[in-house]
């Protein structure tokens, strides 16, 4: 709101006239009036700015766009071609929001900065498309004897029945029960029918199938084949049980785990259970065990990826660290790239949008006081054009720094989407801290430290802050709809609408609460700044008040001297119709209604009353 002046130019020259005009007897009221007039406009100044303040807001700016904005972000990530454009950084909601915002007058640094959650994806789908490409170009295909490590399998067996105090018969690791035995030759002597001979026979198992452990890493770069063949041959992924469960044996139709998970096996049961089909009685207990095993052998394999992660990019494991530095910093270049390629978009389309947009507010021709269609065009992209070259060097020096910036984000984002696991997302929560903390340092100690208030500064931190808490949890939502079993593109679709509309509550949430007081400080500072706007408005009003006041008591008193003079002559002169008119000149100087205007009206009135009486 700016600041109103103490009266508009036709009020004040309205006031300037009356001043002139007025008689003696009038000129103090008049002057009272002027001072009445701007204690009246300070009291609605004051309320505006209560009002501005106290207003809810334009809830379509404030709330219907942003979350239509979020909806439509998440459509967009349906198909490829507008996941292009997120990778470049233009988003639905970006564009739109810098395009609203644009006007000739304030240019502002046609940068685009993705929060962590849209960084994420970014790198996370070029990370994608890299770990397909090596798992299919450049990694070994499946090979069960390549992976498979019977030395290690062959040991841990051997360990659980040398540890088995002697007994025969050892503990099947996912039913709990003591029933398997270790060689063909010495079945339990309970067990020795024919029929089921062999079922009970110690075999060990990965409890995540090979199978899956290659397809799971295979596509991982800073992983060499002897990595994951460490990986899945750990005792952590080993579980003594029996043939029965292992391969069916003795058992035909009634379902063994071969490749199977855990959890898919457990399921395969539970079917045939409730379909009242063959199957291997194992109980629920038993079931739930496997399951469990199935989680710890799988954290567990995410940590030992990791841990060979970790040691590849430092230079002390197995891997090329040359060659995973170098196709990280090539994507993370990749990825910059694209990020100013999105600046360059945005730098030409907000000037043609807000063109676009004043042709449709304003007119063609009329928005820019054209003559004819050909002028208002030439002055339209005439201005886009001038816009566009006085603003080219420092855009293209802001882009230098931002390639940068972007580089090193990209880079590191790059490293994190190498691992797997909890590991992970700590290290993504690692690198959103940093960022926090270095977005908090320039909010604190920047250029534009010294322009804010404590309270200013604590608002725009805590803003900072909460932006990169939901962008974290924009991860979250999409592994927790992975996990219940909602997939690509949907779950990336969903979270993006969740995360766009919780941050949009978020920040309108902030607002509200205001939390250091900041509308209050702001209000003060508005009236501060009308406050000191209208004391010079009011000394320049003085100034024409007291001029033209002076002027006017001039006149009054040469007026008055002569009208006195007049009338002292006629006095002297014993003139008394020369008298009456100076006297009648006095009344209407003054201003004073005697209800006659000559001597001859005087006559007629004091005649009237002479009959009446």
């Amino acid at each position: 709101m700016k600041p109103p002046k103490i009266m508009d130019k036709n009020k004040l020259q309205e006031l300037e006239d009356s001043i002139r005009n007025a008689s003696p007897l009038e000129l103090v009221s008049k002057l009272k009036e002027a001072e009445l007039y701007d204690k009246k406009e300070t009291r609605i100044v004051v309320d505006e700015v209560y009002q501005e303040f106290e207003k809810s807001g334009n809830l379509v700016d404030e709330v219907v766009v942003p979350v239509f904005m979020s909806i439509a972000d998440g459509l967009l990530e349906s198909t490829s071609a507008t996941r292009k454009l997120r990778k470049k950084g233009l988003t639905a909601s970006r564009i739109v929001s810098q395009c609203r915002s644009f006007n000739y007058d304030q240019v502002e640094t046609d940068t685009i900065v993705p929060d962590g959650y849209t960084e994420w994806k970014n790198v996370g789908d070029q990370t994608r498309e890299d770990f397909t490409q090596y798992g299919e170009n450049t990694r070994q295909a499946y090979n069960r004897g390549e992976y498979e490590d019977k030395e290690r399998l062959n040991q841990y067996k051997q360990d659980k029945f040398d540890n088995n105090g002697g007994r025969i018969n050892a503990t099947d690791e996912y039913t709990g029960e003591k029933n398997v035995y270790q060689y063909r030759s010495n079945p339990d002597a309970r067990r020795n029918v024919e029929k089921y001979k062999h079922d009970h026979q110690a075999e060990v198992d990965h409890i995540v199938p090979l199978k899956q452990i290659h397809d799971q890493l295979k596509g991982n770069y800073a992983l060499t084949d002897e990595d994951i063949k460490n990986i899945a041959n750990n005792d952590t992924n080993y579980a003594l049980t029996s043939a029965r469960i292992n391969r069916g044996a003795g058992a035909p139709g009634q379902g063994g785990k071969f490749d199977m998970t855990n959890s898919e096996f457990v399921e395969d049961q539970r079917n045939r259970e409730k379909g009242g089909r063959p199957n291997l009685g194992i109980s629920e207990e038993a079931k739930e065990n496997m399951l469990q095993m199935e989680k710890d052998a799988q954290k567990h394999i995410n940590n030992d990826a990791d841990k060979a992660i970790l040691a590849n990019i430092t230079g002390q494991g197995t891997g090329n660290t040359k060659e995973i530095w170098r196709k990280s910093a090539s994507n993370a270049a990749n990825q910059s790239k694209d990020y100013v390629v999105g600046n360059v978009i945005l730098f030409i389309i907000k000037p043609l949008y807000y063109e676009i947009s004043d042709i449709f507010n304003n007119g063609l021709k009329e928005g820019v006081n054209a003559e004819s269609t050909s002028q208002a065009f030439k002055i339209r992209f005439g201005r886009v054009k001038k816009y566009v070259l006085d603003n080219a060097m420092s855009f293209l020096s802001d882009n230098v720094w931002e390639f940068v910036k972007g580089f090193i984000s990209s880079l590191i984002e790059g490293v994190i989407s190498l691992f797997v696991g909890i590991f992970k997302q700590i290290l993504k929560v690692v690198k959103e801290g940093i960022k926090v903390f270095v977005q908090a340092g320039k909010v604190l100690f920047g250029k534009q430290a010294s322009q804010m208030t404590a309270a200013q500064k604590g608002d725009a931190i805590i803003k900072i802050l909460g932006g990169s808490v939901i962008a974290i949890c924009g991860i979250g939502i999409e592994a927790l709809l992975n996990k219940i079993g909602v997939t690509e593109p949907w779950s990336v679709i969903l979270s993006t609408m969740l995360s766009g509309i919780a941050s949009t509550m978020f920040m309108l949430l902030l607002d509200k609460i205001d939390l250091f007081s900041v509308k209050a400080e702001k209000r003060r500072m508005r009236i501060e700044e009308i406050f000191d706007e209208r004391i010079n408005d009011i000394k320049e009003a003085e100034k024409t008040f007291d001029t033209v006041t002076i002027e006017t008591m001039r006149a009054h008193k040469v007026q008055f001297t002569s009208i006195r003079n007049g009338i002292q002559n006629a006095i002297d002169n014993n003139n008394i119709v020369d008298i009456n008119t100076k006297l009648f000149e006095l009344a209407s100087f003054m201003s004073v209604d005697l209800g006659y205007n000559s001597q001859e009206e005087f006559v007629e009135k004091f005649d009237d009353m002479e009959i009446a009486l």
